[in-house]
């Protein structure tokens, strides 16, 4: 089956069969084989079959298609043809060498475009102390103890992860009436004083 074997700079970036009846040929990425060139118009040229040849036929473009170096506006093709479109070559060939399903165009070409032959001289993998530390995880900071804590009974290790009640004090009142006696009892030892002196 004929095909097109697209190259630019000497390389080969896509191959396209003529599996339909019509294939596009431009700037457009929806053609069939893309030309990403600013010379080349969105539909540069269309090759169709006709009476069981290609037949190239130049869309009206600005810049012309050349067969083997002649701007051609239609031309049947013989195997072996050079089609030229700005810095693109397209080598027609009647039997392909490497039969595969049609594929579209477009993505092929750029992917094959978007991709650079990778670097033998260059390896991909990334040295380990080349990554980023993972950041260790900070421990919060111990505590100091406070004057709160003074009726908190400490927890030991065994008794970790079961709530400890805390230390009971003494109820307002009572330490009230503690103080109220105290002060009481100091009182009657002053007027007791107080009172044998001016006895003598």
């Amino acid at each position: 089956m004929p095909e097109f074997m697209v190259r630019k700079g000497g390389l080969e970036v896509d191959r396209v069969e003529m599996v339909s009846d019509t294939l596009t040929i431009g700037r457009d990425v929806e053609s069939d084989i893309v030309i990403e060139d600013e010379r080349a118009s969105r539909v540069h040229a269309i090759a169709r079959w006709v009476g069981g040849r290609v037949q190239l036929v130049d869309n009206g473009s600005i810049n012309g298609t050349y067969v083997n170096g002649t701007r051609s506006a239609i031309r049947t093709l013989e195997d072996g043809d050079r089609i030229e479109i700005g810095t693109y070559a397209l080598l027609y060939v009647e039997e392909g060498t490497a039969p595969r399903s049609r594929v579209d165009g477009a993505a092929r070409f750029l992917n094959a475009v978007r991709k650079p032959p990778r670097d033998p001289n260059v390896t991909s993998e990334i040295a380990l102390d080349d990554l980023p530390h993972r950041a260790e995880r900070k421990r919060p900071a111990k505590r100091q103890p406070s004057s709160r804590d003074a009726g908190v009974v400490p927890l030991t290790p065994s008794a970790r992860g079961k709530p400890q009640p805390a230390r009971k004090r003494l109820p307002t009142h009572v330490t009230l009436t503690a103080v109220l006696i105290g002060i009481a009892a100091g009182a009657a030892v002053i007027v007791t004083f107080l009172f044998f002196f001016w006895l003598r």
